[in-house]
């Protein structure tokens, strides 16, 4: 899931917060799918969700999280079906065997949808409990819908100001033992980012990088 459009960005609070959760994830996740899982090489982009879903190289799935309390928004979780389908399997204990038959088959639906739906409210718990601490005014995170999106739905299922305006993209490369690398992303509007430590993320020697407003 590559998207040559986007712009990386150097350093930033919101980044070194969305990353400081990534122990808690990977150990919860661990624990639901019964699989070691990690997060590693973060990295920060701006872009659109636009762009950065029409450059992807399969159909993918996305999480709504809405953010309430002080901040108003939403943050998207965003895996390839390939890989919901692989963490709805590991999710219903389904042997190695019978995980990858089902990724490539390529369908997502019934229990495996199910349980990946389960799995993205996993995320998003784990997500507000981290965040709520960490940020200086309060938050709460609620999941609000999982969603397949290709290139025919992504105009119904995204409106045209969520597609196009700006956000910062957070990338990781997921590894789950015994699997193959893929992305986890969350994306959030630039304002929104900006909003949570009162922060300017602002292009630099042709990086981005994040100044606290005193």
């Amino acid at each position: 899931m590559e998207n040559n459009s986007s712009k990386k960005i150097s350093s930033s609070k919101l980044q070194e917060t969305l990353v400081s959760t990534f122990p808690r994830i990977c150990a919860d996740c661990g624990k639901l799918t019964n699989k070691q899982f990690f997060l590693t090489n973060p990295i920060l982009h701006s872009t659109t969700l636009d762009s950065f879903l029409k450059n992807t190289n399969s159909n993918t799935v996305i999480a709504k999280f809405a953010i309430e309390e002080f901040y108003d928004g939403e943050i998207y979780f965003i895996l390839t079906v390939k890989e919901a389908i692989t963490i709805g399997s590991l999710v219903l204990t389904l042997d190695d065997a019978a995980v990858r038959k089902n990724a490539n088959k390529g369908t997502l639906d019934g229990d495996c949808l199910d349980a990946f739906k389960e799995f993205t409210n996993q995320i998003c718990g784990m997500l507000d409990n981290e965040l709520r601490p960490k940020l200086p005014k309060p938050i709460h995170l609620k999941l609000t819908s999982t969603t397949l999106i290709n290139k025919e739905n992504i105009n119904t299922v995204l409106s045209e100001e969520t597609l196009h305006e700006e956000c910062l993209t957070l990338t990781a490369t997921m590894r789950i033992m015994g699997f193959d690398d893929a992305q986890f992303v969350l994306s959030i509007s630039k304002l929104i980012g900006e909003e949570f430590f009162s922060e300017v993320i602002e292009e630099k020697d042709k990086d981005f990088k994040g100044t606290i407003l005193a």
